[in-house]
């Protein structure tokens, strides 16, 4: 292990040796205390994965998908190959632990942490564990490195992510509904589109969704094209393929299984019957 100072800006920097990939440790890099980050807004990309958590100060953490207003006690997760930058907006402090392996791309999938959740609010407490290590000059970078990970994992995703619309669930359902509405027909639209969409993780908002609404997302998409099928036939409509690809059906032969699911007959019957329905009526 080397112990780097830069005694001007008092950053820290605890070097790991050499890291073999493996799926018995995490491939810690280095360990770092930024304590004078530059004010910038150009994007960079990295090959390691950073895990990242606030000092103090205030600065702005920004990926392609969205922007975050950071401060003390919030982590962050650059990811390899990710487009990003990190700005000094008022004497940002941060300390990150760089590391790369198998087994972490594992972990982070597992965790549903991608580039739509990679931002999380933590405490001011776990920062001052963090700080804590720092002062140990003989410590393993590794080791330290490699709890800070899994400490700040947990700490992180032990909270119910459902807690973060308590405070206005109406907003983000009708958020939810309009997005749901505007889309629901195109034929490749689902949970990961509309999550996409949302800046959530799929997971998280398969979750969220049936807290919201007490029903399935995939339940809920379903009724609403199967609404559209019947307005769609109710207007004249009588060509199973294209009324399919009209409510948000690609496969014909999926969309007439659901059908059938449903209505306890085929798509084709069923419009058969409702046109025999309205001659006997117009007679």
């Amino acid at each position: 292990m080397r112990k780097k100072h830069d005694y001007n800006s008092n950053n820290i920097c605890l070097f790991t040796p050499q890291q073999h990939d493996s799926d018995e440790g995490l491939g810690v890099i280095n360990v770092t205390y930024e304590n004078n980050w530059p004010k910038t807004d150009k994007f960079v990309t990295g090959a390691m994965f950073k895990l990242c958590l606030i000092a103090g100060g205030k600065g702005v953490f920004r990926t392609l998908n969205n922007t975050y207003n950071l401060k003390k006690g919030d982590v962050f997760i650059v990811l390899p190959a990710t487009m990003h930058y990190i700005s000094n907006v008022d004497n940002l402090r941060f300390m990150y632990v760089k590391f790369s392996s198998t087994k972490a791309y594992k972990i982070f999938d597992e965790l549903g942490i991608n580039k739509n959740n990679c931002y999380f609010k933590s405490s001011a407490n776990l920062a001052s564990i963090w700080e804590s290590c720092f002062a140990n000059e003989n410590c393993n970078a590794s080791l330290m490195g490699e709890g800070l990970i899994y400490l700040t994992l947990a700490n992180i995703t032990t909270k119910n992510p459902l807690d973060d619309i308590k405070n206005d669930p109406t907003a983000i359902a009708n958020q939810i509904l309009k997005i749901i509405e505007a889309n629901y027909c195109d034929c490749n639209f689902n949970l990961t589109v509309l999550a996409e969409k949302l800046y959530f993780n799929p997971k998280y908002l398969s979750n969220l969704f049936k807290k919201l609404f007490n029903v399935n997302f995939s339940t809920y998409l379903t009724e609403l094209r199967m609404n559209n099928v019947q307005n769609l036939i109710s207007s004249g409509f009588t060509s199973v393929k294209e009324i399919a690809q009209l409510s948000g059906y690609s496969d014909q032969l999926y969309f007439s299984k659901v059908f059938k699911k449903i209505n306890n007959t085929s798509p084709s019957a069923y419009i058969l019957n409702k046109q025999n329905s309205k001659k006997h009526i117009n007679k």
